[in-house]
């Protein structure tokens, strides 16, 4: 148990807390059981604003700007949040404005469907350059554990 503890805690020691609000504009049609992975996979994006834009001029921007081009231009994409950071803990926790999440319902969906077509590609590059600064991205597979359904 000593051993458990430890690992644990080892594991934790760099972890950190993000207070969001979400918006989840598409969200995929649930049809398996908690506990069994979630078909597919998701691009999950840790953004910081743009140093220009103040926290609500990004958050109105990600929102209104953002959000209807990436639902227009990422084809295949069936689940899309947009986390807006309200609070982080600790404060030494990596300075992100924004945590986005796209799903794919398929490996494949996501290699030929992440975007639709060059100019898709172009509109969310340009946008994007406009409103952040940094991002980090991950590819991550989920299981819920438990809905509330």
């Amino acid at each position: 148990m000593a051993r458990a503890l430890s690992t644990v805690s080892a594991l934790t020691a760099s972890a950190f807390v993000y207070r969001v609000d979400e918006r989840r504009p598409r969200a995929y049609p649930r049809d398996w059981a908690d506990g069994a992975p979630t078909p597919g996979l998701f691009v999950i994006a840790a953004v910081g604003r743009a140093t220009s834009a103040s926290v609500e001029t990004f958050a109105a921007a990600w929102r209104d700007r953002h959000g209807p081009l990436a639902l227009e231009h990422h084809a295949a994409m069936w689940d899309y949040r947009q986390d807006v950071v309200l609070e982080r803990r600790p404060s030494s926790a990596p300075a992100f404005d924004g945590i986005a999440r796209l799903g794919f319902p398929s490996v494949e969906a996501f290699e030929t469907g992440f975007v639709g077509s060059q100019t898709g590609a172009r509109a969310l590059a340009e946008d994007t350059a406009t409103l952040v600064s940094h991002v980090e991205v991950a590819l991550l597979r989920e299981i819920v554990l438990w809905s509330n359904g």
